[in-house]
């Protein structure tokens, strides 16, 4: 989608529904490796670097870059004994509050397009 014709919330809706997509794929890895000793459990880091870029757009103006998210190894104390370090009640809580998020963010999507619609046909439907 062009920023132009997108606009900032366009540009931030699909970059939020792009990080609720990854995270729900690194969720679902992390619970199918959790028997695998050593496994390190990864997370998707995206929303401090929105809230970086969405300041420093509102202090410098100009075109908005969305970051993109991003996958990181969650860091995990090594005790010496050699085991997954998923928890799957942690995981499981995670995929079903994201899966929630990914549907907040489609209803957004959703108004945001019925306004966009709007606007281009005029106000008539």
């Amino acid at each position: 989608m062009d920023n132009a014709i997108a606009g900032l919330t366009g540009v931030v809706l699909k970059a939020a529904l792009d990080a609720a997509s990854m995270r729900q794929a690194a969720g679902a890895a992390n619970i199918a490796n959790a028997n695998r000793p050593g496994y390190v459990p990864v997370r998707v880091s995206f929303e401090a670097e929105l809230e970086q870029a969405l300041r420093s757009h509102q202090l410098n103006g100009g075109e908005f870059v969305a970051p993109q998210p991003k996958l990181e190894q969650v860091s995990v104390s090594s005790n010496g004994i050699e085991s997954s370090n998923v928890r799957l009640d942690e995981e499981s809580a995670a995929l079903v509050t994201n899966a929630l998020h990914y549907q907040a963010l489609i209803s957004g999507l959703r108004g945001y397009s019925e306004i966009l619609f709007t606007a281009v046909g005029d106000g008539k439907r």
